[in-house]
């Protein structure tokens, strides 16, 4: 039985990571096929609800604003208003995260139950429509900081991100 409870947690987590990735990929894939390769650098090929995904969770982890603050040149006030966001955004994001593994766990016992498929079935809509409001957070949080930085701050602070924080995605084939 503890190997049957066991086996669901992981598959769960599984799932879980994979819609990730894969929604992840299909918003990137979308995003580099709509843009010229001319007009297309190494920046814009993330797509801002990673990169600030990213950006605020290691700032929320970490709770070290100390280099953005040097590099970024934000008063003790703004960098303030940086932990405090990237700390409330990470809060949003576990509480969408949590919604989303419930009901992942709900599915994939559905499937349990269900005939074994041949192949891997396709991300149900619920799940997609999930991973679209948890990018929709990220969004609303960058947008925050925007807002509360001014836009030369927020620039400032971006492209101290953007020293700091590298992603590389790649296409999967």
């Amino acid at each position: 039985m503890k190997t049957k409870q066991l086996f669901i947690v992981v598959l769960t987590i599984v799932l879980a990571v994979a819609a990730v990735i894969v929604t992840r990929q299909i918003h990137a894939t979308s995003n580099l096929q709509s843009q010229s390769p001319q007009a297309q650098t190494k920046e814009d090929a993330i797509p801002d609800h990673i990169f600030y995904g990213e950006t605020l969770s290691l700032l929320a982890k970490l709770k070290d604003v100390n280099d953005y603050q040097d590099r970024a040149q934000l008063t003790d006030e703004q960098a303030n208003f940086l932990r405090v966001t990237a700390e409330e955004c990470a809060e949003k994001l576990a509480k969408q995260d949590a919604i989303a593994e419930k009901r992942i766990v709900a599915l994939r016992r559905q499937n349990l139950k269900a005939k074994p498929a041949q192949s891997t079935p396709p991300i149900p809509a619920e799940i997609a429509e999930l991973q679209a409001q948890r990018n929709a957070v990220i969004l609303r949080c960058r947008d925050s900081l925007r807002a509360g930085l001014g836009h030369e701050k927020f620039e400032q602070f971006r492209l101290a991100a953007k020293s700091k924080v590298h992603i590389q995605m790649s296409r999967v084939r």
